[in-house]
């Protein structure tokens, strides 16, 4: 099941949507696809962020990665799955004169895990390429497998993953402590676990994520702006980009009726073909008071909604993410659809 997505094209601080950031910063221009493609850029010694979702056995992470620095090596994670504060299987790179190789452990990186096989394929420094990882975690079938722009390169199969009690990681995270990912570029990424069905319960391939942004009024218009009324509200939340947050509470939409909501248009995504694996819509909210207080994201296209899991507000502002594998009707998504359809929120609590 496709989990988590990010396109590092609509926000500047990381802890909106991610859980932990330290020393990863977002940067515009930086992605694979050049001008306006944003990318996490890991340029410290110490440099990691994690994001929490549940706990599941097996995970497949997707992105693209380049390798800015000289100095790559040993004990540098780039990707880890770890059970609460403990690191139950990684993947680092390991330097061989001017190029690199993955190698994955048990546990953490270098002397404090336990080094499970290393790949052969061999990547250079200053080029972007496309990296997955699968982990299923068990102390007896556990599995690492990578591949590097499509070829498998790692397939460690029968292998003890496990260093807690759980045979599951709950937390991604990308880089690490002592020097992980120093000097590296993450572009567009994606989450799947080993749950449903195909083809979001393995390997993707090479994926772009693209951000679209409100561009015109929906179907609904319930909401209140900040200038005392419900006209052209996607106004109010059409801002926000790479290296820029939304503008928090010089425009917004707020409401205090449980049951009214907004839709909006939005911008097309680049290209009219091609496999659409989900939607990811992302509300950014946050209360004026105390007390409980929960909203829902909706998706409507052809007259038909769907509202999505009910998300608790904080007084501070978060990205309340929420994938969409299917459209609303049923079907997989097209970009056509995409094209065609509104999305936005509403009070639910």
């Amino acid at each position: 099941m496709l989990r988590f997505i990010e396109s590092w094209d609509h926000y500047s601080t990381v802890v909106r949507k991610w859980d932990f950031n330290f020393n990863v910063d977002i940067q515009n221009n930086a992605g694979r696809f050049g001008s306006g493609d944003a990318a996490a850029y890991f340029g410290n010694t110490d440099n990691r962020i994690q994001k929490v979702i549940d706990a599941q056995p097996t995970w497949i992470i997707g992105f693209p990665w380049y390798n800015n620095s000289t100095s790559f090596g040993d004990n540098q994670p780039i990707l880890s799955i770890l059970d609460g504060s403990t690191y139950q299987c990684s993947v680092s790179p390991v330097t061989a004169g001017p190029v690199c190789t993955l190698r994955a452990y048990r546990g953490s990186v270098g002397a404090s895990g336990t080094s499970l096989g290393t790949g052969t394929i061999q990547l250079k420094q200053l080029r972007w390429y496309w990296i997955e990882v699968l982990f299923t975690i068990s102390d007896t079938v556990g599995v690492i497998q990578t591949k590097i722009d499509g070829v498998t390169d790692l397939n460690l199969t029968s292998q003890d993953t496990k260093v807690t009690s759980n045979a599951t990681g709950n937390i991604i995270q990308l880089g690490g402590d002592s020097g992980g990912g120093r000097g590296m570029f993450i572009g567009d990424l994606y989450v799947c676990d080993g749950t449903g069905s195909a083809p979001t319960n393995t390997f993707l391939g090479d994926v772009r994520v693209q951000c679209i942004m409100p561009n015109g009024n929906g179907n609904s218009s319930q909401l209140i702006g900040q200038d005392s009324d419900s006209t052209n509200n996607y106004q109010n939340v059409d801002d926000g980009g790479p290296d820029t947050d939304p503008d928090d509470d010089t425009t917004y939409n707020q409401h205090t009726v449980v049951g009214n909501k907004d839709t909006y248009a939005y911008t097309d995504v680049n290209g009219s073909t091609g496999t659409v694996y989900g939607v990811q819509i992302s509300p950014y909210a946050r209360k004026t008071d105390a007390g409980t207080r929960k909203i829902c994201s909706i998706a409507r296209l052809s007259g038909t909604e769907v509202d999505g899991p009910d998300k608790d507000l904080s007084t501070t502002y978060q990205y309340l993410s929420d994938i969409r594998e299917t459209k609303p009707g049923g079907g997989a998504w097209t970009p056509t659809d995409i094209n065609n359809a509104e999305f936005g929120m509403k009070i639910t609590v």
